[in-house]
């Protein structure tokens, strides 16, 4: 709530995300599971992805109860924008 975010990053961790890097990638598939019923556009809070290169236009995904967002972490980069009410997701990481 109250216009919290976060700003444009990769989960990539640590090699900062370089899928081509030497070394461990911790953090190779992020898995967000939304848990907002009745979530409205007000709101705010959408996961804003960019693919990758800058290809197309950046997609926004609202943070919809039930919704599963499922992207390689050291590869797409995202933000959360402002979000005006409390959301509740729960965020996983495979490696």
């Amino acid at each position: 709530g109250e216009g919290g975010r976060y700003e444009r990053h990769r989960d990539g961790y640590p090699s900062a995300g370089d899928e081509d890097a030497e070394g461990p990638q911790w953090r190779r598939v992020t898995i967000i599971l939304y848990l907002n019923p009745d979530w409205a556009d007000e709101y705010g809070g959408s996961l804003r992805v960019y693919p990758p290169a800058d290809e197309a236009s950046p997609v926004d995904v609202a943070p919809v109860g039930g919704r599963c967002v499922v992207f390689m972490a050291g590869a797409v980069d995202h933000e959360v924008l402002p979000t005006f009410r409390p959301r509740a997701a729960l965020t996983a990481w495979l490696s």
